[in-house]
């Protein structure tokens, strides 16, 4: 078999240059998709609970209502429940919803079998460092091959890929000064690079 750690190739994408872009209708579909896989492995239920069919259902670090937090944490009503409200999702939406569920993945680190419950498994001893790294690998997959090229950095802000052939400019080397000196390009490029942006702006 070949090896997991390689990433096969397929026709398509060798004719496109290595990545086949996905409009947004494929975005949003690939991404309930890979939500609802990190919904059921548990990434979610520190944050948001979770209900079993034979009601041992668990409150969440938010609180009792989800749907309440997210209209009140991003200001926008219908964007909750996600795999039911995904369908009327605009890009800001979708793009405020990745970050905002950045903000409250953690990965399970303990599963245990559950008896006589609706869910296969209780998750506990939630670590959050591993399970933003997972979900950026994840999602980045994805955002990568929409429009322009997205990324959702490590602070969990969505940012246009660097145009091709420019990379040099945002990963250069800089004199190793005052602090403060050696921030201010840094704060220029995410500023420059950041989504929603305009052309004045930048």
């Amino acid at each position: 078999m070949p090896d997991a750690s390689e990433t096969r190739v397929y026709y398509s994408a060798r004719k496109a240059g290595g990545v086949v872009r996905i409009d947004f209708d494929t975005l949003e579909a690939l991404f309930g998709s890979a939500y609802e896989q990190l919904q059921s492995d548990g990434y979610y239920d520190e944050a948001f609970g979770y209900s079993a069919e034979d009601g041992g259902d668990a409150e969440g670090a938010v609180g009792g209502s989800v749907e309440t937090y997210v209209l009140f944490t991003l200001m926008k009503p219908n964007l909750w429940p996600i795999l039911e409200r995904l369908p009327t999702y605009s890009e800001a939406d979708l793009f405020d919803m990745i970050e905002f569920l950045f903000d409250h993945v953690s990965k399970p680190q303990h599963k245990q079998p559950r008896n006589g419950s609706g869910r296969k498994y209780h998750y506990s001893n939630f670590n959050t460092v591993l399970g933003r790294s997972e979900y950026r690998h994840c999602i980045n997959m994805l955002l990568e091959r929409y429009g322009p090229g997205y990324e959702l950095n490590e602070h969990g802000e969505l940012i246009e890929l660097a145009p091709a052939g420019s990379m040099h400019l945002f990963v250069a080397e800089r004199p190793a000064t005052e602090v403060t000196v050696k921030m201010k390009p840094a704060r220029a490029v995410d500023r420059f690079r950041r989504w929603g942006v305009g052309f004045a702006d930048r």
